[in-house]
């Protein structure tokens, strides 16, 4: 097929986080380092690289301008780290620790270089907390001592459960909240698509829908290498991307975000001069700006297999 790099650049640029160090590819420390310098230099399309590494709070102690330097980057690693226990009443405190800990990590980061620099913190919670109404309040004291530390995070319910709308409204209520009360941006919506909690279409349809609704940053996880989905793959990232540009921009609802969500042949969606699913088409800057603001990103533990499998596709 025909594809302008200029829709492709506008859908996809900046939007995946390298998660090598978590299942499958599950690399170590080092491996996962050389791999994030090896990224620009080996996709066809290094674009769409956004965070340069996903990593759990741990190992970011170990990131410093030696095995930076050692692993072949230059300059700054973007980072975003993951809170390791789940977030609950009992566990705040320890939350908030991690926040100090990552301030202090890019403050001693400084202007060295190579430095590593953390702009994002991932955090799965105890779901139930969502629908207490003592979370709201609770958020809005992490996003404050995020915003002072020039932080945002993005909270990840667990959306297997029966009562997954409930968990998923409280959810996007009280991120909205903070987002109000604290910086706009400031908290967003993680979503998962593998794994023991993870959502199929149908349920991602939603989020996305709520997180519009909201303005939330949003972000999706799992299992997200192929562009398509397939009988094999519920889910694919080029058409994850679209659904989020098209249900954004045209306020589309869930049904028809999950129409979108589960293309599995590309002569449904254009990407031709410009972002087209039947009779609703968006320029490239309509499609950055949708993807953008607020902002969308998707995590993957092998961004080299998307970058093949969209050659693939596009070629086809």
């Amino acid at each position: 097929m025909i594809a302008s790099d200029e829709v492709l650049r506008a859908l996809l640029s900046e939007r995946i986080d390298h998660s090598a160090l978590f299942p499958p590819t599950a690399l170590e420390l080092d491996a996962a380092l050389r791999k994030s310098a090896d990224l620009p230099r080996t996709l066809k399309r290094p674009y769409i690289m956004g965070t340069d590494l996903v990593i759990t709070e741990d190992e970011l102690r170990k990131v410093d301008s030696e095995s930076l330097r050692k692993s072949g980057i230059a300059s700054e690693l973007r980072i975003s780290a993951i809170n390791t226990v789940p977030l609950d009443n009992s566990s705040a405190g320890r939350f908030t620790e991690v926040i100090k800990a990552i301030g202090d990590y890019n403050s001693r980061s400084g202007s060295q270089m190579p430095r590593g620099h953390v702009s994002t913190l991932e955090s799965k919670f105890r779901s139930e907390i969502a629908l207490g109404k003592e979370f709201s309040e609770l958020l809005k004291r992490i996003a404050h001592l995020a915003f002072e530390t020039n932080l945002a995070i993005f909270l990840e319910p667990d959306l297997s459960q029966s009562n997954w709308e409930d968990i998923l409204a409280g959810t996007t209520r009280s991120l909205a909240e903070c987002n109000i009360c604290v910086s706009p941006g400031i908290a967003g919506l993680k979503c998962r698509t593998s794994g023991d909690t993870a959502i199929g279409p149908a349920r991602l349809a939603k989020a996305i829908e709520q997180a519009n609704e909201y303005n939330l940053p949003f972000k999706v996880t799992g299992g997200l290498h192929y562009p398509l989905a397939s009988e094999e793959r519920p889910l694919g990232f080029l058409s994850l991307s679209a659904a989020v540009a098209l249900s954004r921009h045209f306020g589309l609802d869930a049904e028809k975000t999950s129409e979108i969500l589960t293309i599995r042949d590309i002569s449904e969606l254009s990407v031709e001069g410009r972002l087209s699913w039947r009779e609703l088409h968006l320029s490239p800057d309509e499609t950055y700006t949708a993807v953008s603001s607020p902002w969308f990103t998707i995590g993957c533990c092998n961004p080299s297999i998307q970058d093949e499998e969209l050659e693939k596709l596009l070629m086809n």
